[in-house]
Order: structure tokens, then C-alpha cells, then sequence
């Protein structure tokens, strides 16, 4: 959408979620610990884009 709105894609970053214990709260951590940790560990929190016009 941006390239079609006439922008132009300047950067773009994915911050990682921190190393926690305890990934995804206290439900996650009780039905499953480990899945939790393998969704949260090497998965971007976000995708930020810098645009230009």
C-alpha cells in the first residue's frame, strides 16, 4: 500500500520481543511453556517502516 500511495520505502526495522521467563503470561506458561517460548524467541514484536513521499 505504501509504494502504491506514492511512497518510498526508506528503512525497516523488526525488534525482537526481550529474553523474558515466562513468555506469553501465566496461561501460556501453564498449558504451554514451551511452545510460548519458541513463538516468542527469534519472532519480531513489530515490523517498523521509515517511508518518504
Amino acid at each position: 500500500m505504501a509504494l502504491a500511495a506514492g511512497l518510498t520505502v526508506r528503512g525497516l526495522q523488526e525488534p525482537l520481543w526481550p529474553r523474558l521467563d515466562g513468555h506469553g503470561g501465566p496461561a501460556a506458561q501453564a498449558l504451554c511453556p514451551r511452545a510460548a517460548a519458541d513463538a516468542y524467541t527469534s519472532t519480531p514484536a513489530a515490523v517498523v517502516g521509515e517511508f518518504a513521499r
